[in-house]
């Protein structure tokens, strides 16, 4: 009701969301691109919350949620920008998108871009390119994971139950 629904129709091309955000207006082009990732990484943050404990480091929330759920995002890639050492793409997620977006309104030495096939980013002279919508798929599959085992694991349940509880006052 409040991310997940609004987000998939910022992410569906064929939404009149989406398409709203990215036409010219008076002769200028526009793009929601750069809003959409800043809310989802943001979103990612937020909900690696009630998958820690409380008063845990932002950081440690964002990775919380990216290793538990998004694991195939947590895989070392080769980073021109650092001389071509291998850095674990979730931080390349947290340093390059959630912290540049949230501080700068830019996506330092890293961007987003459609890559054909299966492949969900590539290196690209001298940046890293993710597949924004490829990502959000496995970010709704994510999502659809953190009810099923809030339902079925009690100690999950507990966790996200106590974080819920606190933050609605519930």
């Amino acid at each position: 009701m409040i991310f997940m629904e609004p987000m998939s129709s910022l992410f569906d091309r064929g939404s009149q969301s989406f398409k709203e955000l990215n036409t010219s207006r008076n002769g200028y082009p526009r793009t929601g691109t750069l809003l959409t990732v800043s809310l989802l990484m943001n979103g990612i943050e937020a909900l690696g919350s009630f998958f820690t404990k409380k008063g845990s480091k932002k950081k440690l929330n964002f990775f919380t949620f990216i290793n538990r759920y998004m694991s195939t995002w947590n895989i070392k890639v080769r980073s021109p920008r650092h001389q071509n050492k291998q850095l674990l793409l979730s931080e390349i997620l947290w340093y390059n998108y959630r912290n540049e977006l949230a501080h700068s309104f830019a996506i330092d030495g890293a961007g987003i871009d459609r890559i054909n096939g299966t492949h969900k980013y590539k290196v690209d002279g001298y940046t890293i390119q993710i597949d924004v919508w490829k990502f959000f798929v496995d970010f709704q599959h994510a999502v659809n994971q953190i009810f099923i085992d809030v339902c079925d694991k009690p100690d999950v349940r507990e966790l996200f139950l106590a974080r819920f509880k606190m933050i609605y006052k519930c």
